[in-house]
């Protein structure tokens, strides 16, 4: 048990026991009491004080023994003990001993760290009255408590008193009161306190990290070291690391930044954790200024992560560093980071000039031009700014970002040669992209730009070239014709665009029936091209050559022609024996023609010419007078082909076959079909007289009546008020105003139900709700428009209706409308879309050996553009890619990527960086999606996956401060939604894993 021991108190037992009233009972109980007391029995004497405290006696002495009996419960820790001290302070406020009980009870409180109530009742207590040695402890304890409450200022004024008097406590209150003068910034108070407080044996060991630490707070740097240095050479000194750390900081102010190096090195071998932000700055610039750059930017990159003048500051210099260390991608996101920051004008403007000079210097023009804009207008008059501004040209002049370029280009007012013949070159190439996607109307202006400067004659031949392929893509082909006979003009002989020139006026001469100049341009098309490298057009131009023989009726050149293009197993193979069987039929052999023909029905039962060769083959046998199996193969088609266009002309044959064979109710069903179901044909009129002809003969000339009657109404002389209604329903789809359309389409179809331009009008109908995005009503329209088959509208139709199932992930019935486009596609654009179509639907229902069925066959014979071989090629790509074959598709994306500059070509691009992402190989992904970030820049959502892809890398490799940077700039800059939630998302989590991270402890230097 504790005692409390107050000397002062126990010299009145001996007192006492000379003074006449202990003669008395009472008296006896009180001396026995003290005797209790002076030997400690706190018990007992408390309970001989209880008992004399009964007697009624002197006042004075009561009140001591009141006094005795608190003391002694609360040395007893009895739980009226602070009660009964504090209730004889209050009762007898004049005792002697009333000071005496507030020191007690302060003590007690003191000795079980309870700072709060010790300093309230040491507070009470009027120290003037106690003996020095009392007065000492109690004032010094006081002051301690205030301290550890914080209530410095109070505290201060007791640790002074203190130290004017040489005793027990004098070197604690020097040390107290000089920890609370380096607090409030009085140095040199605490400065004299500190050394006074050093020559106590206690505080030799602690004062030196405090005096280091007033030295340093001072600035007297040099007096920092020397001090330092001397007080960890001896043993007895503590928090030498400490030390050790306020001697690089001294070391780092005077610029000496080896012995900077030096000490910060070996605070850290001893302490990893440097925790202090502003520490691990000054070390990381020490480190940097050794050329120790690993080590710098390490500690760089923690500070970096802090939104502080500091982190702008670490982030510059990890730029630095890691623009030294060749890493410009890093360098660059660092850059930007403390461009960003506002803390620092100066840093924040050399940051944003270095980011943007990386960019460029990367060949990211887009950012980099972005950059240089951005610069020129926050700090137009930086010294950079002429740099700046030549950078910004040369930028804009490589980038792919050309109506930009144009319009920078465009501002100059007087520009140079160089600039004229740099903007004929970027408008051919702004020209090209507005082609690539479609838009033919303002690649043609854009062409004519490049024009307005013919500087070079051979891009001016390109602009030709292009405009061309717009003109002839919108059947303006007298102006393509003028626009490639300028290519010949421009272009030397024997050129690229010179001898595609060729393939492409051959075309426009073949589309306006000039089939003798066509026959000329592509026999010089073919004669100056490679058939082994040109597999895209090369086969295509050897079947149009075989095509103007055929119509200038040079039917053995012709013949010639196909056969070479058979032996070569050309895409159009099926074309060219259907068309070598035509013409071996012109030539009056019949059964030549029947045998090529059926080989090719043979080779090439879906062919899209099928149904053409069934009917030829029925032709010749009804031309040679074999009317029995010329009724059998027109009857192949019309069972086998309901849908193709040919089955009007085979019921009409068929019946005439059947006349001849006198097989008259066969041939009266078959114009009666005709006349039911084929009305507005062009062999409807034939049909009809062929009806009454058969009904004639058959002395049932009253049946015709009504076939003449319909006909009449379905195919007037003068539409009338029907035509007219028609036609401003059309007006109406024309001008985009479909909500208008659909109602005059109905009211049509409802008013003039036997109209002659109900089956077209139903077709427009549903392109109506097509193009008002009403999916149900629109397949409903085209359903009906296949079921009537009297358009030409079928195969369109039933390309719809694939594309909004497949929009609607109904992928199986899609399937089945592409497949039933591919035996009647007119085209081959048609051809491909049903098979580009089956290709994405299998490829969404994994089923990749169907893709890549599909894939070849667009390859090998889908050659409608570059960009439908690049699809092609980048399915090849992803069905491996799911397969999990990453060599095989490796390979098929580097084919893709080696022509393909679209869309296309950015999703290789990023699938292989991906791929690499996949096997942990950080360094290649990275490098590989930067080639994206170059070649790909202006296509959004691939550059926003190729950020989102940067990031992953990052934090794969512990790079938290690039990925950071990377996601907040995908937040800021990209445009595309989805793509910016993708990078909330991943910064929320990157942010929330950072903050439940272990985290090092505080430095243990105080301010």
């Amino acid at each position: 048990m504790r005692k409390l021991i107050i000397p002062f108190l126990l010299a009145s037992v001996a007192s006492f026991a000379q003074s006449p009233v202990g003669q008395n009972q009472p008296d006896r109980t009180y001396l026995t009491a003290l005797e209790l007391f002076d030997k400690g029995h706190m018990g007992s004497a408390r309970a001989m004080f209880e008992r004399y405290a009964s007697y009624e006696e002197s006042p004075i002495i009561s009140e001591d023994a009141q006094y005795y009996i608190a003391f002694a419960a609360l040395n007893l820790f009895n739980e009226d003990g602070e009660y009964k001290i504090d209730r004889f302070v209050k009762e007898y406020p004049n005792n002697p001993k009333a000071e005496l009980a507030n020191l007690s009870l302060g003590l007690s409180y003191f000795r079980e760290k309870n700072y709060a109530k010790a300093a309230e009742y040491l507070n009470k207590v009027d120290f003037s009255e106690l003996n020095t040695a009392n007065a000492a402890e109690g004032r010094f304890k006081l002051a301690y408590s205030l301290f550890a409450r914080q209530q410095f200022d109070q505290a201060l004024v007791h640790f002074n008193f203190l130290k004017r008097a040489n005793g027990e406590y004098y070197f604690a209150s020097n040390y107290y009161a000089g920890y609370i003068e380096y607090r409030i910034k009085a140095y040199d108070l605490a400065l004299s306190d500190f050394l006074r407080a050093e020559k106590g044996d206690s505080y030799v060991a602690v004062v030196p990290y405090m005096l280091a630490s007033v030295y340093y707070a001072q600035k007297d740097f040099d007096k920092l070291i020397s001090y330092a240095i001397e007080a960890l050479e001896k043993k007895e000194v503590r928090n030498k690391a400490e030390l050790k750390l306020l001697l690089a900081d001294g070391y780092f102010q005077t610029e000496d930044f080896e012995k900077s190096a030096r000490y910060f090195t070996q605070y850290m071998d001893e302490n990893p954790s440097l925790s202090d932000k502003g520490l691990q700055f000054k070390a990381g610039y020490a480190f940097m200024q050794m050329g120790d750059n690993a080590r710098a930017i390490e500690l760089f990159k923690n500070v970096a992560l802090e939104d502080s003048e500091t982190g702008q500051f670490a982030s510059y210099y990890l730029g630095v560093l890691y623009q030294k260390e060749g890493n410009l991608p890093f360098a660059e996101t660092a850059f930007q980071k403390a461009a960003q920051k506002t803390f620092n004008p100066k840093i924040q403007e050399e940051a944003s000039f270095a980011a943007a000079k990386i960019a460029f210097t990367q060949g990211e023009y887009s950012d980099a031009i972005e950059g240089f804009k951005k610069f020129s207008k926050n700090y137009p008059s930086s010294s950079y700014q002429e740099e700046v501004n030549e950078l910004l040209s040369e930028a804009y002049l490589s980038s792919n970002n050309y109506q930009e370029a144009l319009a920078y280009m465009e501002s100059i007012p007087n520009k140079s040669a160089n600039i004229k013949k740099t903007y004929q070159r970027v408008a051919v190439y702004k020209g090209v992209e507005l082609f690539n996607n479609a838009n033919y109307y303002e690649a043609v202006k854009i062409f004519e730009k490049s024009l307005q400067f013919p500087m070079d004659k051979e891009w001016t031949a390109i602009a030709h070239f292009w405009m061309g392929e717009a003109y002839s893509i919108g059947k303006k082909y007298n102006e393509a014709i003028n626009a490639y006979a300028a290519v010949f003009r421009q272009a030397a002989e024997g050129s690229e665009y010179f001898i595609r020139a060729r393939y492409g006026i051959g075309y426009a001469y073949f589309n306006t029936k000039q089939y003798e100049k066509a026959l000329t341009h592509f026999k010089e098309y073919t004669d100056a091209s490679d058939r082994k490298s040109n597999l895209v057009f090369y086969p295509d131009a050897w079947i149009r050559l075989a095509d103007c023989y055929y119509v200038n009726k040079l039917y053995n050149k012709a013949v010639e022609t196909y056969n070479e293009a058979i032996q070569a197993n050309n895409p159009d193979k099926d074309y060219a024996l259907f068309q070598k069987g035509v013409i071996q039929s012109i030539q009056g052999n019949g059964e030549g023609a029947k045998s090529t023909l059926k080989a090719m029905l043979k080779e090439f039962p879906q062919s899209r010419y099928a149904d053409d060769a069934e009917f030829q083959y029925a032709q010749i046998d009804f031309e040679q007078g074999n009317y029995e199996q010329a009724v059998k193969g027109f009857t192949v088609v019309i069972n086998t082909r309901k849908q193709s266009p040919f089955v009007p002309y085979a019921l009409g044959k068929r019946a005439i076959a059947n006349y001849n064979l006198k097989n008259y109710s066969q041939t009266e069903a078959d114009y009666k079909e005709v006349l039911e179901h084929h009305i507005t044909h062009k062999t409807a009129n034939s049909a009809l007289l062929g009806l009454q002809e058969v009904l004639t003969l058959q002395n049932r000339s009253e049946e015709f009546e009504p076939y003449l009657t319909r006909y009449k109404n379905v195919n007037p002389e003068n539409a009338g008020l029907a035509s007219v209604e028609f036609e401003s329903a059309k007006n109406l789809y024309f001008n985009q105003k479909y909500d208008k359309s659909i109602s005059s389409f109905q009211n049509f179809l409802s008013n003039y139900p036997e109209s002659g331009f109900v089956f077209e009008a139903r077709y427009y109908l549903a392109e109506s709700y097509y193009r008002a995005n009403n999916s149900s009503e629109a397949i409903r329209y085209f359903e009906e428009v296949i079921a009537d088959n009297q358009t030409p509208y079928i195969v369109r139709s039933m390309q719809r209706i694939a594309e909004l199932e497949f929009k609607k992930g109904d992928y199986e019935r899609a399937m089945q409308f592409y497949h039933r486009v591919l035996p009647i596609a007119n085209t081959k654009k048609e051809q491909y879309n049903a098979w580009s179509g089956l290709m994405d639907t299998h490829y969404l229902l994994a089923a990749y050996d169907s893709v890549v069925y599909y894939a070849q066959i667009i390859l090998e014979r889908g050659n409608v553009s570059a960009s439908a071989q690049n699809k092609a090629s980048l399915y090849l790509g992803k069905a491996a890619f799911q397969q999990g074959n990453y060599e095989k598709a490796t390979d098929e994306f580097l084919n893709t990527l080696n022509s393909a500059r679209d869309e296309y070509g950015a999703e290789a691009q990023y699938l292989i960086a991906l791929m690499y992402y996949n096997q942990k190989n950080y360094s290649q992904s990275l490098q590989s999606v930067y080639e994206l970030k170059d070649k790909f820049a202006t296509y959004e959502y691939w550059l926003g996956k190729a950020f989102l892809l940067i990031a992953d890398n990052f934090i794969a490799t512990g790079e938290i401060f690039q990925a950071k940077a990377t996601l907040e700039s995908i937040i800021e800059k990209s445009p595309v939604s989805s793509i910016v939630q993708e990078a909330q998302t991943a910064l929320k989590k990157l942010n929330e894993s950072n903050a439940t991270a272990p985290q090092g402890t505080d430095s243990t230097q105080s301010n």
